[in-house]
């Protein structure tokens, strides 16, 4: 395990109760967000080619991709990425085991199983402003338990939180229609504060989506299939340095009996602004 690893696998900020009594009292509705069917469907499209969804990078003209993982070999690329494990997990429950991330089919591929053990990767380099879009889909086997926790962070190269802030720019539970998103900043106390947004519609996550954040030195905006959902112009939401992907399956149960479950990344794209 190194420094840099241990916060995305035992974050002080990612308990259960913290998140969602923060959701409770803020849901953003905005007016011209995606429908809950706008981009989803399989792999493929009905022509035999891989189908990239309506992207924000596409809607918004972000130009031409500056880094990223198509995901298209055999396995997680270490040049690229940090995989999380072997360590315990989210809080000490389960583990982060690197035999949970596996690359197949043309996607990424984290699972986690009923005792807890799950995976995570994260990009190596971060960059100060920019954009990332990602093609995710999360599904579980419905044998009961307790749902897993997917979630898109950017993460602070410092690796300071929350001083230096957390982006989760995509965050839900396996089997959820609710999508959320929460953007963390250091406020001088221990877990700092938080602006949190719900997505105003239902989502089948189950299905392939595109999930994109844009941060610039005055805003941070949430896209889902190609059109933005949030927009935060708090100046303290700002992250003071440099921030990087990550990609993670959360287990917030130390109870353990989970329902295993799986999220799929299909790629992940960085754009200057």
């Amino acid at each position: 395990m190194t420094p840099s690893e241990t916060p995305h696998a035992r974050s002080p900020r990612r308990s259960r109760a913290a998140v969602y009594t923060a959701a409770a009292v803020a849901v953003l509705a905005v007016a011209g967000t995606a429908t809950a069917t706008a981009g989803t469907g399989d792999h493929t499209s009905a022509a035999g080619t891989k189908d990239d969804g309506t992207q924000a990078a596409v809607t918004q003209k972000w130009g031409k991709p500056v880094g990223g993982d198509e995901f298209d070999g055999k396995a997680v690329d270490e040049s690229k990425w940090t995989r999380y494990g072997d360590y315990p997990g989210h809080d000490g429950n389960g583990m982060r085991l690197k035999e949970k991330d596996t690359v197949g089919g043309g996607h990424l591929t984290v699972s986690g199983d009923k005792d807890g053990n799950t995976g995570g990767v994260a990009w190596k380099k971060g960059q100060t402003h920019g954009r990332w879009e990602a093609r995710m889909r999360v599904q579980q086997k419905d044998g009961g338990g307790n749902p897993y926790h997917p979630v898109l962070i950017l993460w602070p190269d410092s690796d300071k939180w929350p001083d230096d802030g957390e982006l989760d720019y995509a965050e839900s539970d396996a089997g959820s229609t609710k999508m959320q998103a929460f953007l963390h900043y250091g406020n001088g106390s221990e877990n700092g504060g938080q602006d949190p947004y719900t997505y105003d519609q239902k989502l089948d996550t189950s299905k392939w989506h595109n999930y994109a954040v844009e941060w610039t030195g005055d805003h941070i905006a949430g896209y889902i299939d190609g059109k933005e959902w949030f927009k935060d112009t708090n100046p303290k939401a700002q992250p003071p340095g440099p921030m990087h992907q990550t990609i993670q399956l959360d287990d917030f149960f130390p109870e353990g009996n989970l329902n295993p479950a799986t999220m799929d990344v299909d790629w992940v794209r960085m754009y200057d602004v």
